[in-house]
């Protein structure tokens, strides 16, 4: 046997029928594409096994059409050349090999510059740290960028003995550092210890 088609028409119940008959009876057709030298198929088994596989179907509402056919040609799978794991067209190897070589290339290309970049930056911190005239000329380059890009004028720098901890007086009464003595404040101004 080369091929076999069946087509099916199931039953179809009737929903006002009182005798509980179906509207449409089962019906199954059957085409069968055999070998000339093969042995014939008898049309009562093939009915009785369609009509054994489907609910309602009576063996002889299954038509069957047996057709005799000429050898199918064998087809021959196209040799295929490998480029690694994968499996290709001959024809098309060529151009997957120079597709990976050429992508290969990009990234090493740049995985390169990546390592020059990193090693010029890294010489640069070292030159920097070396060189105290780098050095000073990049810290006055770095302030004169932040007083530009200040929005509030800068503030007034601290005195001396504000930074130490002194005591100080605010409207008759006295502050101190931790550590030191409470002073008594006469005037409103600032004691000297």
């Amino acid at each position: 046997m080369v091929t076999a088609r069946v087509h099916l028409v199931l039953a179809e119940p009737d929903p006002l029928g009182v005798d509980g008959k179906p509207r449409v009876a089962a019906q199954a057709a059957v085409l069968l594409k055999v070998r000339p030298a093969s042995t014939p198929l008898r049309e009562a088994d093939v009915q009785k096994l369609v009509a054994g596989s489907v609910a309602g179907l009576l063996p002889e509402a299954v038509a069957v059409v047996v057709t005799p056919t000429a050898e199918a040609p064998l087809q021959r799978t196209p040799a295929l050349a490998s480029v690694g794991p994968l499996q290709v067209d001959p024809a098309s190897r060529k151009l997957l090999l120079i597709a990976l070589l050429g992508g290969l290339a990009v990234i090493a290309a740049l995985a390169v510059l990546l390592f020059l970049t990193l090693v010029a930056l890294v010489w640069s911190a070292r030159r920097t740290e070396r060189d105290p005239r780098l050095r000073t000329q990049r810290g006055e380059e770095r302030t004169q960028r932040s007083d530009r890009t200040s929005i509030c004028p800068p503030c007034p720098p601290l005195r001396r003995r504000e930074r130490a901890g002194r005591p100080r007086t605010i409207a008759g009464t006295t502050s101190r550092s931790p550590g030191r003595p409470t002073q008594e404040v006469t005037g409103g101004g600032r004691t000297r210890p």
